[in-house]
């Protein structure tokens, strides 16, 4: 078997390497060469073989010189082809405005060294994207050089060893900076800046029901049952597409789901309703916002902006209108004495479009008293022994 001791052993033991070969698709043989601290001893000999013979089982390899790190991008891209169109583009675009200005891009697979990785971390590292962000561009160039790996040769995938983008400073995270959102009554104050009855009402839904801003513009009268309150959310708008100027697509986790209405806004959009129906050409498949084509994203952000103006309260996004949403009805709920976290989230997930799991990790810091609640029965069961013992 190709498997060498290394020159020097560790604590005493052997250490080992692996030398074998490997054909490409032209019948020509490349030596490979693989070192591993961790190959050390008996177990270490073992991983070393089992490492051999997963090199050995692939039927080929393309080793072509004129394979460039865009060709790999490329397939990169072919792979995700079938991935939601909105996702898709976000691969694409990530690649075109950012992996295609690195130096080595045009360069051959092969000779994608460390350093290349190194210069892709540090332009990550340096610029002023989210963590989020790094992390996304993290995964599209490990994705990228694991098919370099396992279809044209590159030894390693420096990317993986590399591993996610962290905060360069481990600073505690403020609860209100995990997630943004107004009150209630910080909400009425911007509400009542908004003198546009038609905008108006689009954010009066978007906070009264949680609802994504894409899902709202995306609706159609079909999609609301008057008679018994409930939206139907199915689908969702983007303008990230290769093909015209939007599209409508599933929603972000491809789930449909059922919006229950509260009194309020189920009038104020019948009253709505009523009025469109008298219109010309008017359609049930007409979107809700929009007519027969959605609104502009544009306006619908200006004059949210706008709305701010002259309030002294701090600015959210309108996606965020979400998490305000979800924060008003978490102080309800504890105002009227409810301590079951558990049973909120139940409730809320279905209606948000989140798993439990995602719910409870986003919004769990809004419950602050919960702790207290464990302290209380820590005391409490300390307190019936120290009586016991008495």
């Amino acid at each position: 078997m190709p498997i060498y001791e290394e020159k020097e052993k560790v604590n005493g033991q052997k250490r080992y390497y692996i030398r074998t070969y490997i054909t490409d698709e032209y019948g020509n043989k490349k030596q490979i060469t693989r070192h591993n601290k961790s190959w050390i001893g008996r177990d270490g000999h073992f991983e070393a073989q089992q490492e051999e013979i997963r090199i050995k089982s692939k039927k080929t390899v393309m080793l072509n010189k004129n394979i460039l790190f865009k060709n790999v991008a490329d397939d990169f891209l072919k792979s995700k082809d079938k991935k939601k169109e909105s996702t898709y583009y976000t691969y694409e675009n990530a690649i075109s405005c950012i992996i295609s200005k690195m130096p080595f891009y045009l360069n051959s697979i092969n000779k994608y060294t460390s350093k290349d990785n190194e210069f892709f971390r540090n332009y990550m590292e340096n610029s002023n994207y989210k963590l989020q962000y790094k992390n996304k561009l993290h995964n599209i160039m490990n994705g990228i050089l694991d098919i370099a790996v396992n279809k044209y040769g590159l030894d390693k995938n420096y990317e993986r060893i590399t591993g996610p983008f962290t905060e360069r400073n481990e600073k505690e995270i403020k609860d209100q900076e995990k997630i943004k959102y107004i009150t209630y009554d910080d909400f009425i104050v911007v509400l009542n800046n908004v003198h546009d009855e038609f905008y108006k009402l689009i954010y009066f839904v978007l906070f009264y029901t949680g609802m994504r801003k894409g899902e709202l513009m995306a609706l159609n009268w079909n999609d609301i049952d008057f008679e018994n309150s409930l939206i139907k959310v199915s689908k969702t708008y983007t303008n990230k597409t290769r093909e015209g100027t939007y599209k409508i697509t599933n929603t972000k986790n491809l789930q449909n789901r059922v919006i229950e209405l509260d009194s309020e806004t189920k009038n104020k959009l019948f009253n709505y309703f009523k009025k469109q129906k008298r219109l010309d050409n008017f359609s049930m498949n007409d979107f809700v916002f929009g007519g027969n084509k959605p609104i502009s994203t544009t306006t619908l952000r200006n004059k949210w902006e706008k709305a701010f103006d002259g309030t002294q309260i701090q600015y959210i996004k309108i996606h965020e209108l979400r998490h305000s949403h979800v924060s008003f009805l978490s102080n309800e709920y504890v105002k009227k004495g409810n301590t079951d976290t558990t049973k909120f989230f139940l409730k809320m997930a279905n209606r948000m479009g989140h798993t439990l799991k995602v719910m409870m990790e986003t919004y769990m810091h809004l419950f602050p008293g919960f702790q207290s609640e464990i302290v209380s029965l820590i005391e409490d069961t300390k307190s019936k022994q120290d009586q016991k013992q008495d």
